[in-house]
């Protein structure tokens, strides 16, 4: 954290440089590790401040096409510190806000939308309008898609992995055959289902009450609230997935992406 090492060049840089429009959608604070990993290169993922700052000042093309997120008020505090603010920030990069994704308009190139909690977005709906407006663009699109599935509580986190899961769905019937779809985690997380029936609460009404304590042992469920080191897995579809397969390194999804779009290495 006391020294940026050499700033590598992101996929999301990549297609920006080749004039694709970009976008990230995210259910976690948009300037948040996941999604600042596109856009961003800072030696600490809590310089929300540094973060949102590169987001307007990218270092090719013209910046990220499509934001919509939580995360204002944090975002808002850290740039405060600084004698910034969302608002003139965005103003001054000509990037136009709206309150709510349906407010977006069809024809849109470019759209920001930030929101005080999830509560105030429907993430499938985000996604939807996120495709909408980059797909206009001849050249393509990249669109980076954050569900976060941290089962702290565990019915939310398992709502919103089901939520996901209906993503990938309508993804799958919306885009077109020639479009990369590739689906990972950057982690995985303690939570364990060993019993129940199909159909049936996982949780009991008291389980439910009980249910944030960790660790947490339950009928049906168990849960320790850390990240894990197990492996994860990544599926894909569409131009490169047959690459996809087996044990993978995460740095080779890089690659399988940037070939799928065939640009060559720096």
């Amino acid at each position: 954290r006391e020294k940026d090492g050499a700033p590598l060049k992101t996929v999301l840089e990549y297609a920006e440089e080749q004039g694709l429009s970009t976008g990230v959608v995210t259910n976690k604070t948009v300037t948040d590790a996941t999604p600042a990993a596109c856009y961003a290169h800072a030696n600490d993922r809590k310089q929300y401040a540094r973060i949102f700052q590169q987001l307007l000042d990218p270092r090719f093309g013209d910046g990220v096409d499509v934001l919509i997120g939580p995360g204002r008020q944090e975002v808002e505090e850290a740039l405060r510190k600084e004698g910034l603010g969302i608002d003139p920030l965005l103003a001054k990069a000509g990037r136009k806000q709206y309150a709510a994704v349906e407010a977006i308009p069809g024809d849109a190139k470019r759209a920001v939308a930030i929101f005080d909690s999830l509560a105030d977005f429907s993430l499938p709906e985000a996604v939807a309008k996120a495709v909408a407006v980059l797909e206009r663009n001849p050249n393509g699109y990249f669109l980076m898609v954050e569900g976060d599935m941290h089962t702290d509580d565990i019915e939310a986190g398992l709502k919103r992995a089901l939520e996901l899961d209906e993503i990938a769905r309508s993804l799958n019937e919306q885009v077109s055959r020639d479009t990369l779809i590739l689906y990972t985690a950057d982690h995985s997380f303690g939570l364990s289902i060993h019993d129940g029936r199909r159909g049936d609460a996982l949780l009991s009404a008291e389980e439910a009450q009980a249910a944030r304590a960790d660790p947490f042992q339950g009928k049906a469920v168990a849960r320790v609230g850390t990240h894990t080191a197990e492996e994860v897995i990544v599926a894909a579809q569409g131009p490169g997935a047959a690459r996809v397969r087996g044990y993978m390194p995460n740095t080779a999804i890089f690659h399988v992406m940037r070939d799928a779009f065939g640009w060559k290495a720096d």
